[in-house]
């Protein structure tokens, strides 16, 4: 947990944000995380913004859709709204441990019983998702945060099927993204095949 920067914002919507949840060094997050309080200082929860840079009416419509559905293992989202050109959204504060500081607290991999059942977690919330016609983009290490209750992974990147039509264009090189930081991630291409001219190929028979 870090001190706020200077660019923070102090406020998201009547929430106070009071610290930063400090990103790991080395790895990629999918959005700004504060802790927030109300107003009259009753409740204490999670305030998420996007990352700056980071499209701010795409990261509004995506939430909007997640803040409709309601899934295990999925960060619920409470409340949603914009202050000045800014969105954000709340979520209940659990105690929560992101995945790379859980490693290096245990000072390495987890133990493979950890490991199988973490995976098991994750797996079946994904498949849950997707059988509901939701899209998730994709998962990052610093985007799974593990609770007493489970793995929670990060919905800022989820979509429901309904509105993949809203959601604004990304321009062609930027449209394959990771859901960690939504930093642009490259294609995977097949190896291609070595083409052989007909007329060498002819030739090499002619000589059998």
């Amino acid at each position: 947990m870090d001190r706020l920067h200077h660019d923070d914002p102090p406020w998201a919507g009547p929430y106070i944000t009071l610290a930063r949840l400090a990103p790991e060094s080395d790895q990629a997050v999918p959005e700004r995380r504060f802790i927030g309080r109300s107003a009259d200082g009753d409740r204490t929860l999670l305030v998420r913004l996007p990352l700056p840079g980071a499209d701010p009416a795409r990261w509004a419509t995506e939430t909007e859709g997640t803040r409709r559905l309601s899934m295990a293992g999925f960060l619920p989202v409470e409340e949603a709204g914009v202050t000045g050109d800014l969105p954000w959204c709340t979520t209940p504060y659990v105690p929560a441990l992101p995945l790379p500081a859980a490693l290096r607290a245990h000072g390495g991999p987890l133990p493979e019983p950890a490991v199988r059942a973490l995976a098991t977690a994750l797996a079946g919330t994904l498949v849950t998702a997707h059988a509901h016609g939701v899209t998730h983009a994709g998962l990052s290490p610093a985007a799974v945060l593990l609770t007493t209750g489970g793995p929670l992974t990060d919905n800022a990147m989820v979509v429901g099927s309904d509105t993949l039509h809203d959601l604004p264009a990304r321009p062609p090189a930027l449209r394959f993204r990771a859901a960690a930081g939504d930093r642009p991630r490259r294609r995977i291409r097949p190896p291609r095949r070595k083409q052989t001219r007909p007329d060498a190929l002819r030739a090499r028979r002619s000589t059998e």
